[in-house]
């Protein structure tokens, strides 16, 4: 099953081009690197295959909905985290990701399954402004199995 297909997607940002023509298939399961030189648009192409963005020009359907008439719906289903996730470090991990269950309007009870998924059970209860948690919700990317609801 295809998860992304994106033809032709192009975005500018006044009267200077982002992206230009992309086409991506990724198919369910893949996993897919976004690499490139500093403004070469990865992070634009990441918040549109989100919906965070609507592209200038271009089609786009995720898991088989057209991502702008069906952005809603899909957000229920999209994780994504961007390279500063801004935790709150007052919070511990746990907290911080029943806080992002929250706002995306998911169910709190992922939170234990994602700290699991990621490896992160035994630093559940440490402040995210600890070196040792910290470096850990970087390298696992922990809120976005928080981030979207079960698959089904």
């Amino acid at each position: 099953m295809t998860a992304i297909l994106a033809a032709g997607i192009t975005h500018w940002f006044g009267s200077e081009p982002a992206l230009e023509g992309v086409d991506l298939v990724v198919e369910r399961g893949d996993h897919v690197a976004v690499l490139g030189d500093n403004g070469a648009g990865k992070t634009t192409l990441l918040r549109i295959l989100a919906t965070a963005m609507q592209p200038s020009a271009g089609g786009l359907e995720i898991m088989g909905l057209n991502a702008r008439r069906e952005r809603r719906r899909l957000r229920a289903r999209i994780g994504y985290l961007s390279h500063a996730p801004g935790l709150y470090p007052a919070l511990t991990a746990a907290e911080n990701l029943a806080f992002f269950c929250d706002l995306r309007g998911v169910d709190r009870a992922r939170v234990p399954e994602a700290l699991e998924l990621m490896g992160l059970t035994q630093v559940a209860r440490a402040l995210s402004s600890s070196r040792r948690t910290t470096r850990r919700w970087r390298r696992d990317s922990a809120i976005a199995p928080c981030s979207c609801a079960r698959d089904t």
